[in-house]
């Protein structure tokens, strides 16, 4: 009612809207910039009350089980499973190292592609690559992750990291 949110039409992509549902949208770029803001800032400050130590043990020792639980911990009390876009996790997981001091990098080249996510702990010479995929089910999500790792390994994004890094992990 005040202009920062729009009806909007439906996407092709997305499902059918159930009843009493419609889909909304932010206006402009001016309104974009203040809801950017304004849940960055909630983000931050509700992950900063989030410990997360658990998790990036779990990342740095390559426990994939763990560090899938405790992002699942962290998800639960920071957001909706309705989110569920690859970008929305895309941006979600560079903003939990972000927000603990680690050096981040989204989409920057490295070897023949771009990752979604290098995160670089220059102290222990040691780097992440995370490659995020959207399973459209549970019963795709296999495949999707295969994909994924195909993709890191195809594309060489470890390429130029092995030379600076001691360990470099791929997820």
């Amino acid at each position: 009612m005040t202009g920062y949110l729009t009806q909007g039409s439906k996407p092709a992509d997305e499902t059918e809207l159930g009843q009493n549902e419609i889909v909304l949208r932010i206006p402009n770029e001016e309104v974009k910039s203040i809801f950017k803001t304004a849940i960055v800032e909630w983000f931050n400050e509700s992950v900063k009350t989030t410990d997360r130590k658990a998790l990036f043990e779990a990342v740095w020792n390559g426990d994939a089980g763990k560090a899938a639980q405790e992002i699942s911990n962290i998800l639960f009390t920071t957001i909706s499973y309705h989110d569920y876009k690859e970008s929305y996790y895309h941006a979600f997981m560079a903003g939990l190292f972000a927000g603990a001091g680690y050096i981040v990098e989204s989409n920057y080249e490295h070897g023949t592609g771009r990752p979604d996510v290098v995160i670089k702990d220059k102290k222990k010479r040691r780097a992440v690559i995370i490659e995020t995929k959207h399973a459209a089910s549970e019963e795709k999500l296999a495949a999707e992750c295969e994909n994924a790792v195909r993709q890191i390994i195809d594309r060489r994004y470890a390429l130029g990291l092995e030379k600076g890094y001691k360990r470099v992990l791929s997820y």
